[in-house]
């Protein structure tokens, strides 16, 4: 009988497959709930409520503050949201959200459609109208 590689090499090759240790579980994202805050370009980004709160399948309105870098109200900002979840590759229909400015600095988002339990990725960008745009990243996080 003829053997193209010794009988080791396999034994080997399952010992060293065994031996490689399992990726880390990954650490959960933080869920957004109100007063969860993103500083991003000089910007603050502060989700004051939502309804439901937490956010839950079906449709959510949020309302977020934004401030400026001297810690006032950022009024007169184009602010839009995109929700999307990541696991799936998928967002929602529409794509995005076109923030109501509700008072000085203070807008609403939505309602928008959250069809399915999951993380969502809440991306809220904001385009004052001077500077330059930025966008804050929220999760969430809808059980079944």
């Amino acid at each position: 009988m003829r053997r193209d590689f010794p009988l080791g090499v396999p034994v080997l090759c399952l010992w060293a497959a065994l031996s490689i240790p399992a990726p880390a579980a990954a650490s959960p994202k933080p869920c957004a709930d109100p007063g969860t805050e993103q500083r991003v370009g000089g910007l603050r980004v502060v989700l004051v409520g939502g309804s439901p709160t937490p956010a839950a399948t079906g449709p959510n309105l949020w309302t977020v503050r934004i401030e400026g870098r001297n810690g006032k109200p950022l009024a007169g900002a184009a602010v839009a949201l995109r929700p999307f979840m990541e696991a799936h590759g998928h967002g929602t229909v529409p794509d995005h959200f076109q923030g109501e400015e509700e008072a000085p600095g203070r807008y609403r988002l939505g309602p928008f459609d959250l069809f399915m339990p999951g993380d969502w990725r809440m991306e809220i960008r904001v385009a004052p109208r001077r500077g330059r745009p930025a966008a804050a990243v929220f999760h969430a996080c809808i059980q079944e």
